[in-house]
């Protein structure tokens, strides 16, 4: 199982309490989407059932929990049966349900192996395109709850690979709609951070998600990506944020966006002087728009200083304009690529042509059979063998070439014969050099191991007797020396 996914299905859910259904809001099938958890109530013999529902799509059960039975109680991928009644699923087993759903995920998905099943969720998940309304919501949702699925010392490192993979997601291989999802996840692990009890995080959570479609936008300006919107780049994003409700949180938007000028417009100072332009629009309307401070304290949650600084850090450009830079850049380069292909295939075809012509010479006597073998031995074997193959398909009904292509391809493979025979004569003489230097005296052959330094061992192996003078000693270390040099 991977880490940060606990093991739910033995843990958990014969502790769910038993749904009191009574008392809560009715849910129409219409309004079902993939990953919605709902209670359940249905009659059987005349009595009350009640359980849990985790959709895999609109139609389809990824699970159902029968709470009223002790044995038997989860059936899987199953179609919702017609003869229930669906209603809201409380906090405890909506996490329950959430849970589930990632552990399946984990389990039948191969695109979750060796991921974060976290990371790996929102990555699968916004390559969806077959589940309609409500699809984000539930995305956002199900992220609302990781902090309850972890440890609360796991949620460092999870920010931690989230800022990674945001830093990692720009030029070609950007995705608008992820980033945003790593961005609401890493606001939710602050929010966790930030809230003393599950009453403040709740309320905190449900400011984050009204606010969010502003909130995105501020997350783009920060991180250097246009996110949360379909416009194309942040002179855009900038000139919108003047209008409307956002006119109102100008004294937000513009520290983040004034403090990653020199990252959003790295590559064009173009670009750099119509962003300065809407950012001195922007202070206007900010002087003239009264600024209300209700999302004050979550921004101050959201964006603290280390997260500025990790977002501002070694980031790449991924504004639409330096992606078009990049793909002129790209475009550029196959071109070249193309051309060198053209060009290489040219030649070849005009080499092919003259050999062509030198058989109908060889044929008129204009030209010797053995001037013909030669032109093919000028060419390296791999490019000589590639020629004979094209010229047997083309000439494949000539008598002249049919009289001489015997003999071509033999010269051919026996010069390549020739030129294996010379690298192979190359190789056994290095081998043998490297063996006469491994041979050659060293200083361990002529004074003997280290450890062998005790009784006078050392000197008796050079011919010196134990007690000679230390003049003599020097001198026939120094001949062996020059013996080891020669």
């Amino acid at each position: 199982m991977h880490v940060g996914i606990k093991r739910i299905k033995s843990c958990m859910e014969y502790n769910l309490p038993y749904p009191q259904i009574w008392h809560r809001s009715k849910v129409e099938r219409y309004e079902l989407h993939r990953g919605s958890v709902v209670a359940f109530m249905k009659y059987e013999f005349e009595e009350q059932r009640t359980g849990i529902i985790i959709m895999d799509d609109k139609q389809m059960m990824l699970a159902a929990v029968n709470l009223y039975k002790e044995t038997g109680r989860i059936w899987c991928q199953d179609y919702l049966p017609d003869n229930i009644e669906l209603f809201e699923a409380n906090k405890a087993e909506t996490l329950w349900g959430y849970q589930f759903f990632l552990e399946e995920e984990c389990e039948q998905n191969i695109s979750y192996k060796d991921k974060n099943p976290y990371i790996a969720f929102i990555e699968n998940e916004c390559q969806r395109t077959d589940c309609g309304y409500g699809h984000s919501y539930f995305c956002q949702d199900l992220l609302s709850y990781v902090p309850k699925m972890l440890d609360q010392s796991e949620w460092p490192a999870l920010k931690q690979l989230l800022w990674q993979s945001i830093q990692k997601s720009g030029g070609l291989q950007f995705d608008r709609l992820r980033t945003e999802y790593y961005c609401y996840l890493i606001g939710v692990l602050m929010i966790a951070e930030s809230a003393s009890d599950d009453y403040t995080y709740d309320n905190r959570i449900k400011q984050f998600k009204k606010e969010w479609y502003q909130l995105s936008w501020m997350y783009g300006m920060a991180i250097g990506r246009v996110v949360g919107t379909a416009l194309n780049n942040f002179t855009a994003v900038v000139k919108q944020a003047g209008q409307g409700r956002r006119a109102h949180y100008l004294h937000l938007y513009l520290p983040l966006v004034e403090n990653n000028v020199d990252k959003i417009c790295r590559y064009s100072n173009d670009n750099r002087y119509k962003l300065e332009d809407a950012i001195r629009q922007m202070r206007i309307v900010e002087a003239r728009e009264e600024q209300k401070t209700d999302i004050d304290n979550l921004y101050g949650i959201l964006f603290p200083k280390h997260f500025l600084h990790a977002m501002s850090s070694s980031r790449p450009a991924a504004t639409i304009a330096d992606l078009k830079e990049e793909v002129v850049a790209k475009d550029q380069r196959i071109k070249e690529l193309e051309d060198a292909v053209d060009d290489v295939t040219n030649k070849y075809n005009s080499v092919l042509e003259q050999l062509k012509d030198a058989v109908k010479y060889v044929e008129s006597d204009k030209f010797s059979p053995e001037n013909l073998t030669a032109a093919f031995l000028r060419f390296p074997t791999e490019l000589a063998l590639s020629f004979y193959g094209s010229m047997s398909t083309l000439m494949a009904l000539d008598a002249t070439w049919q009289k001489y292509a015997p003999k071509i391809l033999e010269q051919i493979l026996a010069q390549q014969k020739e030129r294996q025979e010379r690298q192979e004569q190359k190789q056994d003489k290095m081998i043998e050099e490297v063996e006469k230097a491994a041979n050659k005296p060293t200083t361990q052959n002529i004074y003997g191991d280290k450890n062998e330094f005790q009784d006078g061992a050392q000197l008796l192996k050079m011919g010196i007797p134990e007690g000679a003078d230390p003049a003599e000693i020097v001198a026939r270390i120094a001949e062996q020396q020059q013996t080891l040099l020669e």
